[in-house]
C-alpha cells in the first residue's frame, strides 16, 4: 500500500475514503453497537461498502435535482446509516448539516432555528424519520386552532412556534433504499480542498445556535494534527458514544479512524449515559491499543454509576489514551477515576487533557501521548505546577 501518513496527501474526504476503498476496502471502518427491543446487536460496514454505499446515496440526491454547493440536513439516530449519508453529502458536493432528531420541544425548537439559518434545499434522513416528521405537519397545522394549541401547550414542556417553520420547502430524501447499483453513472463533480464540507452549529444552550463553516482542507489539516498530537498508529483502535452531531464525535471519532486508517468501535450516547459501564465494556473486550475519551463528565458518571461488582469483569490496561475534552477539566476527576478503576489495569498515563472549538475545526491544544497530566495552580497571580485538586486550564501545546 502506498504510504500516505503526511501532512495534506489528501486534498479532499472523498479521494481519502477512494483511497482506503481501493487499497483496504474489505478491512472493517466501522462498527456499531447498538440495543434494541430485541436486544444487543453489532453492524459493521467496510471500506468498500461505505464508499459505495455513498455514492449511491449522493446519486440520489442529484437525482432530485439538487446541485453542488446545496445545504441539506441530515437527520440521523445513531449509526452507520448517518456516516453514508455524511459521505453520500460529501460525493455530491453538498454541504452537510448533522443535526439530531428532536425528541423534544427543545430539539424541535432548536432544528427550527437551524432551518432557518442553514436554508437547506432537502432533508436527508431513513424512512422512519422522516415519517415521524410527516406527524409534526398535523401539529403546525393544529396550533393555527386555539383550544388544540392550548392542550398542545399543556402537555408540551416546552412552547414551540411552528409557524415559521414549513417543512414543506425542503425536499424529503430517504436514504434507506440507495443500492450501489445507483453508482454505475459515476459522479463528475469537482471538490476541491476549498470546498465546504460541513457546516458545524453549536448547541445553542445560550442562545441561537451558530453555524461554523468547515472545508475538506480545514477538517484534513486538523485530522493530521489530531493524528500527531495523539500519536496514532496502526496498533491502535478508536471507541467512542460521542453523538457524531458534535465536532468531537464527528471530526475525532468518526473521521479521524478514517484518515489514520482504523477501526471505530462506536455505540450510542443514549446507551451510554443509561449503563456508562458499556463503554468500559467495550473498550476492555478489544485485543489492541485503545484510544477514546469524552467531557469530563463521562468519567465522574463511571466513578458515580458502574457498580463496583463488576470490576473484576473489566481490563483497562490496553486503554492508552483517555482524552478529556469539551468541558472544563477537573483535576480531581482524573484522581478519582485513576484510583477507582487502577485495580482494572488503568494507568493515570493514559490521561490526555485537550482543547478545542468548532471555530478552529477541532483541536487547538492537546498533551504527550504515555505522559501524565499537568496539573497547573494559579493563585494570587503566582503559577506553581503540582498534582493538585483544582481544575486542570494549563497543557502542553501541540505541534
Amino acid at each position: 500500500m502506498p504510504d500516505k501518513s503526511g501532512e495534506f496527501e489528501w486534498k479532499t474526504l472523498v479521494e481519502l475514503l477512494d483511497y482506503r476503498a481501493s487499497f483496504s476496502g474489505n478491512s472493517i471502518a466501522y462498527r456499531f453497537t447498538g440495543h434494541s427491543e430485541s436486544g444487543r446487536y453489532a453492524d459493521v460496514i467496510t471500506y468498500k461498502e461505505l464508499h459505495d454505499k455513498s455514492r449511491a446515496i449522493a446519486e440520489k440526491l442529484s437525482s432530485h435535482g439538487l446541485i453542488p454547493g446545496d445545504r441539506v440536513i441530515l437527520i440521523y439516530a445513531p449509526g452507520l446509516d448517518l456516516i453514508s449519508a455524511f459521505f453520500g453529502c460529501l460525493y455530491a458536493g453538498m454541504v452537510a448539516v448533522l443535526v439530531y432528531p428532536p425528541g423534544n420541544a427543545g430539539l424541535v425548537e432548536k432544528l427550527q432555528k437551524i432551518i432557518i439559518n442553514a436554508e437547506p434545499r432537502a432533508l436527508l434522513s431513513t424512512d422512519d424519520i422522516i415519517q415521524k416528521f410527516r406527524k409534526l405537519r398535523w401539529v403546525r397545522w393544529l396550533h393555527k386552532i386555539p383550544v388544540a394549541k392550548l392542550m398542545i401547550s399543556k402537555f408540551m414542556t416546552k412552547a414551540v412556534d411552528l409557524s415559521g417553520w414549513d417543512m414543506n420547502k425542503l425536499i424529503w430524501i430517504t436514504s434507506d433504499s440507495s443500492g450501489p447499483e445507483l453508482c454505475t453513472r459515476g459522479l463528475t463533480r469537482e471538490i476541491t480542498g476549498e470546498t465546504l464540507a460541513f457546516i458545524q452549529y453549536t448547541s445553542g444552550s445560550t442562545g441561537t445556535p451558530k453555524g461554523v463553516m468547515v472545508s475538506h482542507a480545514n477538517l484534513l489539516h486538523n485530522l493530521y494534527l489530531i493524528k500527531k498530537s495523539f500519536s496514532i498508529t496502526s496498533d491502535d483502535v478508536i471507541v467512542s458514544w460521542l453523538p457524531a452531531y458534535h465536532d468531537m464525535g464527528l471530526i475525532g471519532c468518526i473521521l479521524q479512524p478514517l484518515y489514520s486508517g482504523v477501526t471505530a468501535y462506536l455505540m450510542s450516547p443514549v446507551d451510554f449515559l443509561k449503563n456508562p459501564f458499556i463503554w468500559l465494556e467495550t473498550i476492555s473486550s478489544i485485543r489492541k491499543s485503545v484510544i477514546s475519551g469524552g467531557p469530563n463528565f463521562s468519567f465522574d458518571l463511571c466513578v458515580q454509576k458502574i457498580d463496583s461488582k463488576l470490576f473484576p469483569h473489566l481490563d483497562l490496561s490496553r486503554w492508552s489514551v483517555a482524552f478529556n475534552g469539551a468541558e472544563p477539566i477537573r483535576a480531581s476527576t482524573l484522581k478519582k477515576f485513576s484510583e477507582t478503576f487502577k485495580n482494572c489495569g488503568f494507568k493515570d498515563t493514559a490521561f490526555y487533557p485537550c482543547y478545542g472549538m468548532a471555530e478552529a475545526t477541532l483541536i487547538m491544544s492537546g498533551h504527550t501521548r504515555g505522559m501524565p497530566p499537568v496539573v497547573t495552580q494559579i493563585q494570587n497571580g503566582s503559577k506553581k505546577t503540582h498534582a493538585g485538586n483544582l481544575s486542570v486550564r494549563v497543557f502542553r501545546q501541540t505541534g
